[in-house]
């Protein structure tokens, strides 16, 4: 999994890491080398990562403090981009999710085209790699495809047509209202804080999509009971005969 000497590493990166059984245990030296970033940026990441993710557990190798998840199975190093393994990334990557548009979080579509909101089922095409998911659209279920062409393929990246329903929650507390203090009010959002210009505080920005700011929204849409309906891993045409649900997964929290 390559992302590049400058990643936007998050702690979600490397816990879908942790769950792809790659490596029986990863050390702070064998996630700087996956994604080739510095070990403070991995130790930063990693620590309190048991306290977000919960089936998160450490050993000590030697001088060093390596993370995994139990029951995970190793999988041979030169076998990793397997079928089984983009699945479990895709799984871990899209559950829970926000699907909503950053200009209309309460919607996985285009409101012209009909919004698609609570209660809705959705079907996103999503291509990438494992840790490195992208979706470039999303249909309405009525308008969903069973394949994609082999013209529309690429011979490095993974297409997956997934599905789910949607379910709403706020993205930020825009009414007075009590909030429960674990309640995550930006889970999977795709956003971070930074400060915009001569803004004298931080803003909250979706980040991959313009950088518009992610308007305040009590019922945003994210993503539950996902399937894979189709996949493709790195450009090989593949018909799945069953699918694949999250729905009875305990994954830990989103």
């Amino acid at each position: 999994m390559t992302r590049g000497p400058d990643p936007k590493l998050t702690t979600r990166d490397i816990y879908e890491v942790l769950h792809t059984g790659m490596r029986p245990v990863w050390t702070v030296s064998m996630l700087s080398e996956e994604f080739e970033t510095s070990r403070p940026t991995i130790q930063k990441q990693l620590d309190g990562i048991a306290d977000e993710y919960e089936d998160v557990s450490t050993l000590k190798v030697g001088r060093s403090t390596a993370h995994f998840v139990p029951g995970v199975t190793p999988g041979e190093l030169q076998d990793v981009d397997t079928e089984q393994h983009h699945r479990k990334s895709l799984e871990i990557a899209y559950k829970d999710k926000f699907v909503g548009l950053p200009t209309a979080p309460w919607t996985a579509t285009h409101p012209h085209d009909g919004p698609t909101q609570a209660g809705d089922r959705v079907q996103l095409r999503v291509e990438g790699t494992p840790g490195n998911w992208t979706s470039t659209i999303t249909r309405d279920w009525d308008d969903r495809r069973e394949d994609l062409n082999p013209d529309e393929l690429s011979p490095i990246e993974t297409q997956v047509l997934i599905s789910g329903e949607l379910y709403s929650k706020p993205t930020v507390p825009i009414e007075h209202s009590g909030y429960p203090g674990d309640f995550d009010l930006e889970g999977k959002t795709g956003a971070d804080t930074r400060r915009v210009g001569d803004h004298s505080r931080e803003v909250l920005v979706a980040t991959g999509i313009k950088n518009h700011l992610l308007k305040p929204c009590n019922d945003a849409v994210f993503l539950k009971d996902v399937t894979v309906d189709w996949i493709s891993p790195k450009g090989e045409p593949a018909d799945l005969e069953e699918e694949f649900s999250t729905e009875d997964l305990d994954l830990g929290p989103a």
